[in-house]
Protein backbone atom coordinates (compact mmCIF):
# COMPACT_ATOMS: atom_id res chain seq x y z
CA UNK A 1 0.00 0.00 0.00
CA UNK A 2 1.75 3.49 -0.87
CA UNK A 3 -0.18 5.13 1.35
CA UNK A 4 0.97 3.52 4.10
CA UNK A 5 4.27 3.00 3.09
CA UNK A 6 5.10 7.19 3.19
CA UNK A 7 3.90 6.97 6.63
CA UNK A 8 5.69 3.52 7.64
CA UNK A 9 8.94 5.75 6.32
CA UNK A 10 8.15 8.87 7.64
CA UNK A 11 7.84 7.45 11.35
CA UNK A 12 11.07 4.86 11.06
CA UNK A 13 13.79 8.21 9.58
CA UNK A 14 11.85 9.86 12.93
CA UNK A 15 12.94 6.33 14.90
CA UNK A 16 15.96 6.44 13.43
CA UNK A 17 17.18 10.23 14.20
CA UNK A 18 16.28 9.31 17.74
CA UNK A 19 18.27 6.21 17.54
CA UNK A 20 21.42 8.33 16.58
CA UNK A 21 20.86 10.23 19.93
CA UNK A 22 20.77 7.30 21.97
CA UNK A 23 24.10 5.90 20.23
CA UNK A 24 26.14 8.63 20.27
CA UNK A 25 27.52 8.20 23.88
CA UNK A 26 28.35 4.58 22.49
CA UNK A 27 29.39 4.71 19.01
CA UNK A 28 30.34 8.32 18.09
CA UNK A 29 31.46 7.95 15.28
CA UNK A 30 28.90 6.30 13.68
CA UNK A 31 26.32 7.60 15.06
CA UNK A 32 27.81 10.68 13.23
CA UNK A 33 27.99 10.06 10.06
CA UNK A 34 24.11 8.74 10.60
CA UNK A 35 22.82 11.77 11.90
CA UNK A 36 24.60 13.23 8.37
CA UNK A 37 23.32 10.99 6.53
CA UNK A 38 19.48 11.84 7.32
CA UNK A 39 20.49 15.79 6.68
CA UNK A 40 20.33 17.01 10.55
CA UNK A 41 21.33 19.88 11.60
CA UNK A 42 23.69 21.18 14.08
CA UNK A 43 25.79 18.43 16.24
CA UNK A 44 24.47 15.22 17.11
CA UNK A 45 26.15 15.36 20.49
CA UNK A 46 24.76 18.54 21.29
CA UNK A 47 21.54 17.30 20.82
CA UNK A 48 18.85 17.40 23.50
CA UNK A 49 17.95 14.17 24.91
CA UNK A 50 14.27 15.37 26.02
CA UNK A 51 13.65 15.59 22.21
CA UNK A 52 13.96 11.59 21.29
CA UNK A 53 10.31 11.13 22.11
CA UNK A 54 8.81 14.17 19.63
CA UNK A 55 8.83 13.47 15.77
CA UNK A 56 10.71 16.70 14.48
CA UNK A 57 11.15 15.47 10.93
CA UNK A 58 8.89 17.04 8.82
CA UNK A 59 7.17 14.91 5.73
CA UNK A 60 9.19 15.28 2.65
CA UNK A 61 12.43 15.51 4.63
CA UNK A 62 15.11 14.88 2.29
CA UNK A 63 18.35 12.37 2.86
CA UNK A 64 21.48 13.21 2.23
CA UNK A 65 23.87 10.51 0.14
CA UNK A 66 22.98 7.25 2.47
CA UNK A 67 26.38 4.52 2.63
CA UNK A 68 27.00 1.47 4.80
CA UNK A 69 27.48 2.64 8.55
CA UNK A 70 29.84 -0.31 9.17
CA UNK A 71 31.90 -2.25 7.03
CA UNK A 72 30.97 -6.28 5.95
CA UNK A 73 33.52 -8.48 8.26
CA UNK A 74 34.32 -11.27 6.01
CA UNK A 75 33.95 -15.30 8.14
CA UNK A 76 37.35 -16.24 7.36
CA UNK A 77 38.71 -13.20 9.33
CA UNK A 78 36.22 -13.42 12.28
CA UNK A 79 37.33 -17.01 12.33
CA UNK A 80 40.93 -16.06 12.50
CA UNK A 81 40.47 -13.78 15.71
CA UNK A 82 38.07 -16.27 17.08
CA UNK A 83 41.69 -18.32 17.00
CA UNK A 84 43.34 -15.56 17.94
CA UNK A 85 41.31 -15.22 21.26
CA UNK A 86 41.25 -18.98 21.88
CA UNK A 87 45.13 -19.29 21.91
CA UNK A 88 45.26 -16.36 24.58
Amino acid sequence: NPEQSGSTLYVSINAVRSLSILLAPFIPFSADKIWKQISLEGNIHEQNWESIGTILLKPGHKLGDIEPIFKKVDNDKIKEQVIKLNNR
